[in-house]
C-alpha cells in the first residue's frame, strides 16, 4: 500500500473513533412520558417546587453564614438574646 492511502486510512478510522467516543451511548428516549408513568403532572409539579423551595433556602441560609447576618453585632454595648 502507498504511504498517503495508509495515513488517509489511519485518519479516517482515527475520526471514526473519536466519533463513536464522543457520541457514546447517547440515546434519547423514545416516549419522555414512560419516565413518568407513576406520577401525575400535578405530583411532579409539587415535587419540583418543593425541591427547589429547599434549595432557596440552602442558599439563603448559606449566604447569611457567609456575610455573618445570621447572628447580632457583637459590637452593640447592650446584650442582645442570640
Amino acid at each position: 500500500m502507498n504511504k498517503t492511502r495508509t495515513a488517509k486510512l489511519c485518519s479516517i478510522a482515527a475520526i471514526a473513533a473519536l466519533a463513536t467516543i464522543m457520541t457514546g451511548c447517547a440515546v434519547t428516549d423514545p416516549s419522555p412520558s414512560v419516565t413518568t408513568l407513576g406520577r401525575s403532572d400535578a405530583e411532579m409539579a409539587k415535587t419540583y417546587t418543593i425541591s427547589s423551595d429547599t434549595n432557596w433556602r440552602a442558599l439563603i441560609n448559606d449566604l447569611e453564614r457567609a456575610f455573618y447576618t445570621d447572628r447580632p453585632s457583637r459590637l452593640t454595648p447592650n446584650p442582645i438574646p442570640h
